[in-house]
């Protein structure tokens, strides 16, 4: 027992006691398991929150060349919920297709289209009217924040008949 005594009063370092360092460990260890997981949460959200944002902005886009009938035509945002490639959203005129995509944009791997409002392997266009900028259908798109296969959150991004996009 007095052996163990000096072992543990030794001092580690020139200023330490084995005791000293095993609390502070500890404590590292404890403060590490609740922040580390809360830090990748919010990232998580952040992308959630950033995905919802540019989509709704890219809606509003469309909406305005289509108002100013920039390059003569409808606008429109073309959203894909594809397994390979990731599920993405493009902005288009006229027709969607490879020769008239303005911007293409991917998910981030933590978000997803809601199976609810577009299903798995299926695509849909949001067309808006030239001058008017009136939708050709009210629709909803929700995102999803996933991990390990549960939906930790959503977002929903609203087009009422009127042209209205809020979220």
């Amino acid at each position: 027992s007095r052996e163990s005594m000096k072992i543990i009063r030794r001092r580690i370092g020139g200023g330490f006691t084995l005791i000293e360092l095993l609390i502070v460990l500890g404590v590292t260890v404890l403060l590490a398991t609740f922040t580390v997981p809360n830090i990748l949460g919010r990232k998580s959200k952040a992308e959630l929150d950033g995905a919802t944002t540019q989509l709704v902005a890219l809606f509003r886009e469309a909406q305005s060349r289509s108002v100013t009938q920039a390059s003569g035509s409808d606008w429109g945002v073309h959203l894909e919920n594809n397994t390979t490639p990731v599920p993405f959203y493009a902005l288009f005129s006229g027709i969607y297709g490879s020769s008239t995509i303005a911007n293409y944009y991917r998910l981030p791997d933590s978000v997803r289209y809601a199976p609810s409002t577009l299903p798995v392997g299926t695509s849909t266009d949001i067309i808006f009217a030239q001058i008017t900028g009136i939708p050709n259908a009210t629709t909803s798109v929700r995102l999803e924040l996933i991990s390990g296969g549960n939906t930790l959150s959503s977002s929903t991004i609203f087009i009422n008949r009127n042209g209205l996009i809020s979220y």
